[in-house]
């Protein structure tokens, strides 16, 4: 990130020297490392899961994190979702039998969810020998 910013105060140095430079030009010497930077910064970032004392989510970061209302959550799931094969999950499921988030078991442990469960004081049920098509909203 300190790389961005160095290149950001390098390009906004460049442009006010220059008074004849054009926006694209401005785009190509801020607007772009910057972009990149944030790109970055998202594929570095590993999901968060979160809970507030009105939702739960998971997530990276703003655009890509996903909620759910915590009046809305009926348990936890464990099985198996189809992620470049079938793979171990857990799935946030709502009242009607929704699985509303997945999370691959690999980042959490089974302590952890059971921990979770009643944190949230909600059932964890299932195994992960079930296979589960998911349907998301």
């Amino acid at each position: 990130m300190a790389l961005v910013v160095a290149t950001v105060v390098a390009g906004v140095t460049f442009l006010t020297r220059r008074s004849d430079a054009q926006w694209t030009e401005r785009l190509e010497v801020i607007g772009m490392p910057l972009a990149g930077g944030v790109a970055f910064w998202l594929l570095l970032s590993s999901p968060a899961l979160r809970v507030t004392a009105s939702q739960v989510s998971y997530g990276v970061a703003w655009p890509f994190r996903l909620h759910i209302r915590r009046s809305d959550l009926a348990y936890i799931f464990r099985g198996q979702a189809r992620m470049r094969g079938w793979r171990p999950c857990y799935f946030l499921v709502t009242r009607d039998d929704t699985p509303r988030i997945t999370m691959s078991a690999v980042i959490f442990t089974d302590e952890g969810m059971t921990e979770l469960a009643k944190r949230l004081e909600v059932p964890i049920k299932g195994d992960f020998s079930a296979q589960v098509r998911a349907r998301f909203d």
